[in-house]
């Protein structure tokens, strides 16, 4: 556990400095920006996704653009995006444009590709936040 801690603190650090050098609005989504920020080595990623509570392989595949972060549970993505030292707007921003990637491909098979999907999903991440937000202990 104490090591999975290190590693999201690595990357919170890692993050801070890949932001000093460009801004997040060059990155095209999640999957384009975790590419950047998350280490190469899979032990290291394997640590991370312990910290935030995600399957390695599911924060594998967020990395390489193989899986719309809308389908994936909202807590490990406010998690993730704590751990990255993102906004709230920052991560949906990032979740949107990897969502819009594979909503051409879901819109026949789920409802995943329609506005409410989007509404829905991002509605869940919020709220997510907002719980998170609340059980952070930086007021006392």
């Amino acid at each position: 556990m104490r090591s999975s801690a290190e590693e999201a603190h690595r990357l919170r650090n890692r993050t801070h400095d890949v932001l000093g050098m460009r801004q997040l609005q060059s990155f095209d989504g999640l999957g384009h920006f975790l590419d950047e920020v998350l280490p190469d080595e899979p032990e290291r990623v394997e640590r991370i996704a312990v910290a935030i509570h995600m399957a390695p392989d599911t924060l594998s595949r967020l990395r390489a653009s193989r899986l719309d972060p809308l389908t994936v549970p909202p807590e490990p993505l406010v998690l993730l995006g704590y751990v990255l030292g993102l906004g709230q707007e920052q991560l949906e921003g990032l979740v949107v444009q990897d969502h819009a990637r594979f909503a051409p491909f879901s819109g026949g098979v789920v409802e995943r590709g329609s506005p409410d999907a989007v509404t829905d999903g991002l509605r869940s991440l919020r709220e997510c936040w907002i719980r998170a937000a609340e059980d952070e202990a930086t007021d006392l």
